[in-house]
């Protein structure tokens, strides 16, 4: 059933030839994704869902929902789930980034079930593909630099290109859990919610090993603690008109949002704080070991070696 719902998202996000800014495509998402986030009872941030902004002549648009939280005392400081909705005019945009915003809706959906102790706040950017990537148009950097500007973020799951296993033997199941190192409360929420994961292994990866690829960056230059969920980027679909629902796992979505969903309540209990960096080469290292499986012996069983070899195989998939 799960998969049905997470596939329909998808797929109502993938029937034009691409969401590129100023597309028809790109129009009809926001229609239908502003209607997702009133079916699913989140509350608009402002009088609408709809964020719009406009850099150089052309109009963009954040959508953003909340739910609020049970603690009065933890009002001030959302968690923000996060994913881009756009995509570059080459392609349907599957699982770059459809898949991620099926992802977000589904765990945004449960929390209104059962709410946070702190606010939730649901955010879907607009304009993270080129050309706008890393530019001030960016959709996720006027979110945090122009929208939300005095906000004190509690900390920030960020999700793409979730959808495909990865195309490495013994490591299809694998998923990348990158931004540990943002803040020490990230290492007992990653363990607190490893049992979640179902068959996916989850793979804890240093955010330098592929700098800033997505929405996380915005967060980051915020000094806002954030995790970033991805598989990189798949070489027979990544930005290309092959991006389509019929290549992605149905079954690594749900697990996805099991995992997600109780990463996002371990880290609504944790204190958090600004952004502090820290090395995390032994964590990284264990959880290489235990992905490996009866494979770990090929990573000579030393955390350290494992944390290298799989921050080499990291570096090779964006």
């Amino acid at each position: 059933m799960l998969e049905s719902t997470l596939m329909t998202h998808v797929q109502n996000l993938c029937v034009h030839p691409h969401r590129a800014v100023g597309s028809a495509g790109h129009a009809a998402a926001q229609d239908h994704l502003e209607n997702q986030l009133a079916a699913l009872g989140l509350a608009p941030l402002e009088n609408s869902f709809r964020l719009p902004y406009a850099f150089d002549g052309i109009q963009f648009c954040n959508l953003v929902g909340t739910v609020e939280g049970t603690d009065p005392r933890r009002q001030a400081a959302p968690l923000v789930l996060g994913a881009h909705y756009d995509t570059v005019p080459t392609t349907p945009g599957a699982d770059d980034n459809a898949a991620s915003v099926a992802v977000a809706l589904e765990v945004a959906r449960r929390v209104v079930e059962r709410p946070l102790t702190r606010p939730l706040w649901l955010a879907l950017f607009d304009a993270e593909e080129p050309p706008y990537f890393h530019s001030s148009a960016m959709g996720s950097k006027v979110f945090v630099d122009e929208q939300a500007p005095d906000v004190p973020f509690h900390t920030a799951v960020i999700f793409d290109l979730i959808g495909h296993d990865l195309p490495v033997p013994g490591l299809g199941q694998a998923i990348g859990l990158m931004g540990a190192e943002s803040h020490i409360d990230w290492l007992e929420v990653v363990e607190a919610a490893r049992d979640a994961a179902g068959p996916l292994k989850p793979l804890s990866i240093p955010n330098r090993i592929m700098p800033d690829m997505s929405d996380h960056h915005a967060f980051r230059l915020a000094e806002t603690p954030f995790l970033f969920m991805t598989c990189g980027a798949h070489p027979a679909t990544y930005h290309q008109p092959a991006d389509t629902p019929d290549r992605l796992n149905p079954a690594r979505l749900v697990n996805t949002v099991n995992l997600a969903e109780r990463l996002v309540r371990q880290a609504d209990t944790r204190p958090f704080g600004p952004l502090e960096e820290h090395d995390t080469t032994e964590f990284d290292g264990r959880n290489a070991l235990r992905a490996a499986g009866p494979a770990r012996v090929l990573l000579g069983g030393s955390p350290a070696v494992a944390a290298k070899a799989v921050y080499g195989l990291a570096s090779q998939l964006y």
